[in-house]
């Protein structure tokens, strides 16, 4: 019987004090054209490529396995995975408050009775008007019917003031 010998998923081990890191580099790769003089004029492709890995030795290699005909440059980039998914949360949480509309609420102006010690021959119509039209618009107040405050309002909001020839308005 053969003895059949059984390796582990992951190669290498770890010390338990390394963090998974991101590393990033930048590979060019020169276009070949067929005529010398034009090779100027033909622009190098580039791209970003990234790599997980515990140290930059192992992740650069795996990066020139995976792109064989890339040059490949070291950006100083190496974000752990930990870092690098906060910012991500963080950067998609922002995103969502900077895309939604903002919505700016006008400030309600606040109807504030007029001195209660004023008699209501002191008031003015229009200072009188504003204290029932206040008084409508309370919360606490209960009508026997939900249709009477709707009613109150109307009747209240229909009310004008003419003086009488030969009285004076203030009297």
């Amino acid at each position: 019987m053969e003895q059949v010998v059984v390796q582990p998923n992951i190669l290498m081990t770890r010390k338990k004090d390394q963090e998974l890191r991101l590393y990033f580099f930048v590979g060019t790769k020169e276009r070949v054209s067929g005529i010398p003089a034009f090779l100027d004029l033909l622009p190098s492709e580039q791209k970003v490529i990234y790599v997980l890995g515990f140290e930059l030795q192992e992740a650069f290699e795996l990066a020139k396995e995976k792109n064989p005909q890339w040059n490949l440059l070291y950006t100083r980039q190496s974000p752990t995975v930990r870092e690098f998914l906060h910012e991500l949360a963080l950067e998609s949480i922002a995103y969502e408050q900077l895309s939604k509309p903002i919505v700016r609420e006008e400030p309600k102006a606040k109807v504030e009775p007029i001195n209660s010690h004023l008699t209501p021959r002191q008031l003015s119509f229009e200072q009188f008007k504003a204290n029932l039209l206040f008084a409508a618009n309370e919360e606490g107040i209960i009508y026997a019917k939900p249709e009477h405050q709707s009613i109150l309002k109307e009747i209240i909001s229909g009310l004008r003031y003419e003086t009488i020839q030969g009285r004076s308005a203030d009297k």
